[in-house]
């Protein structure tokens, strides 16, 4: 019997962050500030007067000097947080150094450390605000010694951190907390390409109280867009769930590594049901590989396209040449199978085994 939810649309908890802390898009600029002009009667236009060509040569002596002597205008001092004290600091310095280490259990285990949700509530959250009341973005970058909005050639981590209403949680399902982390080893060239970790958990409980813990890891070469969204270059995806395949009911104390995509991928755009416009990165070319309890099932894909192989059985629809999911056989026969079926509709093989789900990396 095929096991529906395991390779099903995440919910709400992998979604992007509610709009309150979502990253500026691209109809944002960096201050905030609106250029365009006011609304309301426009002004007519003055009437030019002519003017003898001495007089503009001695008006623009008169200038001249009057803005070589003027005194140039005082920088913007850009603010920093007034509670980020040492202990804050060496928070973050701890996670710059397990990203730098790409040690996933390292960075697992900060990202869901109380730390998290007393720095975001303590210190960043009233710094957001007061960015945002002095005409800067909310997206900042900690550089190893302060905040910055443009990083220098210095690694830089961004992080960002949420926790979900009681009721937030009953109508989406979702848990408590998620926290984001993404660590550029070289911060002046994340929109260009950079070696980093990009880490998504979700933790705490849920509406029917469970506690479990979900999240996700790349680790390689990535860049950030202009509307922040991170797109896969080279590297590695790996997603660790609270459950894994061949466990039964005797589910394991920690999050167990279920799927892994491994080489090159490819990004994309795609539009939500709700209208939503959003990037999606895939395993283009490489391996993709599912574990189980007591072994692993090694794919190849090719140019997007998932080469079949024989623990892969795709499951014919009703309708003669459509699809409906695909069995993943584990080599030991003792883990049984895992499934995956379309919730809205049947795909013929070709897209069945093209971009969709199995090589996207979230």
């Amino acid at each position: 019997m095929i096991n529906d939810r395991e390779f099903s649309s995440p919910g709400e908890e992998f979604s992007p962050p509610a709009p309150e802390f979502a990253p500026p898009g691209r109809e944002q600029n960096r201050t905030g500030r609106e250029f365009g002009q006011p609304s309301g009667t426009a002004v007519p236009p003055k009437k030019r007067r002519r003017v003898p060509g001495f007089m503009v040569a001695a008006a623009a002596v008169v200038t001249a000097a009057v803005a070589l002597s003027a005194p140039a205008p005082a920088a913007v001092e850009f603010p920093q947080p007034e509670n980020f004290t040492a202990e804050y600091r060496a928070y973050l310095d701890e996670i710059m150094e397990a990203c730098e280490a790409e040690d996933p259990v390292a960075v697992h285990r900060l990202g869901t450390d109380p730390m998290a949700d007393k720095f975001w509530y303590e210190c960043l959250e009233p710094y957001g605000e007061l960015l945002h009341e002095r005409g800067f973005s909310r997206r900042v970058y900690y550089d190893g010694s302060a905040m910055t909005l443009e990083p220098g050639e210095t690694p830089a981590l961004y992080f960002w951190h949420h926790e979900s209403a009681p009721e937030e949680r009953t109508e989406w399902d979702t848990r408590q907390y998620a926290t984001q982390l993404t660590y550029y080893r070289d911060g002046s060239r994340r929109t260009q390409a950079t070696r980093g970790v990009y880490y998504s958990v979700n933790y705490g409980t849920i509406s029917n109280g469970q506690g479990d813990v979900s999240f996700n890891l790349f680790r390689g070469e990535m860049t950030q867009a202009e509307d922040s969204q991170l797109l896969y270059r080279q590297g590695t995806w790996q997603a660790y769930e609270p459950y894994g395949y061949g466990y039964g009911g005797d589910l394991p104390d920690t999050p167990q590594l279920q799927s892994e995509l491994t080489g090159t991928f490819y990004n994309e755009m795609r539009m939500s049901e709700n209208g939503i416009l959003f990037g999606v990165n895939y395993l283009e070319n490489g391996t993709w590989t599912q574990h189980f309890h007591r072994g692993a099932v090694e794919t190849q894909v090719v140019d997007g396209s998932i080469v079949l192989n024989e623990h892969l059985e795709p499951e014919p629809a009703e309708q003669s040449g459509l699809y409906k999911g695909m069995t993943i056989w584990s080599p030991d026969r003792m883990d049984g199978g895992s499934g995956w079926v379309s919730p809205d509709k049947s795909l013929t093989l070709e897209e069945l085994l093209y971009h969709y789900p199995y090589t996207r990396a979230y």
